[in-house]
């Protein structure tokens, strides 16, 4: 069941930063590999921008792995029928390095004034649509619809998507969002990708090329309970915000929040091209992280404007502050000097 949290104004963005390196993978959704072989996700990246006079939702996702398969599947939910396509990576890096944080020298001047700003369907027989069915970059997708999640859970296996291994313990979560009346949006990674991805002791790790999905929703919400089924035992979800306000979602830690002002979105243009068209003056520019195990994925996120409210920078300083040094200069004094003798 989704958690009803009151619904964002403005655009949201909810991304998490992942590179193509061997850092930290983010995954949205759910990942399947074949009968034998392991497979991870070990974190959640995504952009979801939001209108919330429209209703509508944009999700970008970087999809990152650990897996000794190279031939596995993917499978995302949406609240409606989605438009599928290529994103761009460029995306997620700016996000992360526009919100990175600040790093002072404590031997230079400590004014506030100091801000390093880092600048048609055709239906199956079984009760389960087949909505779309193309490739879309790297990946074979199918968009479908169902209403019985038996059915739905049938059509995965008999296309590779499920097998004997995880079929029973994701039919009560495939149950779940049909019950919501949700879309799934299943991919097939072409193999000759890995070519790229790196390789440690068996295994291949990275991320993947991110795709685009479009879709109505009244609520910016960020589908999460999906991940449980092949998340590691430890997920980073990052996510990063843009909206009228300052947003969070239950036990985030807020670790950048910034009103946009004129002039700070040009500068954010200039610097940032992928991520500064998506943000306007007055957007709220913040970023969350939790971590979480699968047993905390009950429910899908949907974000919520913080009753806190201000902004806040991350600062990490480097040296010894002036101040410190007077005062332990000034202690070491007073012990060491010459102390006068009364005759």
């Amino acid at each position: 069941m989704v958690n009803r949290i009151p619904a964002a104004t403005s655009a949201i963005l909810v991304p998490t930063l992942a590179l193509l390196t061997a850092g930290a993978a983010r995954a949205d959704g759910m990942m399947v590999a074949p009968w034998g072989f392991d497979l991870h996700e070990t974190g959640q990246t995504a952009v979801v921008i939001h209108d919330a006079a429209s209703g509508a939702e944009t999700l970008h996702v970087l999809p990152g792995f650990r897996s000794d398969a190279s031939d596995f599947a993917w499978i995302v939910p949406v609240p409606a029928l989605p438009q599928v396509g290529v994103s761009d990576l460029d995306l997620f890096r700016e996000a992360g390095e526009l919100t990175a944080p600040a790093w002072r020298s404590r031997d230079s001047t400590w004014g506030c004034s100091e801000y390093d700003y880092y600048t048609g369907a055709s239906p199956d027989d079984n009760g389960v649509d087949i909505i779309d069915d193309r490739v879309v970059g790297v990946y074979r997708t199918l968009v479908l619809g169902a209403d019985d999640a038996s059915a739905l859970a049938d059509s995965l296996t008999a296309w590779g998507f499920l097998h004997a291994g995880n079929a029973e313990r994701t039919l009560a979560v495939l149950d779940s969002y049909i019950a919501r009346s949700w879309y799934f949006v299943a991919m097939k990674i072409d193999p000759e990708a890995f070519e790229d991805w790196q390789t440690e002791d068996g295994y291949w790790y990275g991320v993947m090329e991110p795709i685009r999905l479009d879709f109505a929703a009244d609520e910016p919400v960020y589908p999460l309970e999906i991940s449980a089924l092949s998340a590691a035992p430890s997920t980073e979800v990052r996510l990063y915000t843009v909206a009228g306000s300052r947003l969070t979602f239950p036990g985030a830690t807020t670790l950048y929040a910034n009103r946009v002002t004129d002039g700070e979105l040009q500068e954010i243009r200039d610097a940032y091209p992928a991520f500064g068209a998506l943000v306007h003056a007055g957007d709220f520019v913040t970023k969350l992280r939790r971590n979480y195990s699968p047993d905390e994925m009950t429910e899908d996120l949907v974000l919520a404007p913080d009753d806190d409210g201000g902004e806040f920078h991350q600062v990490f300083h480097s040296g010894i502050p002036l101040t410190a040094v007077l005062l332990l200069g000034t202690g070491a004094w007073l012990r060491l000097r010459p102390r006068s003798r009364r005759a």
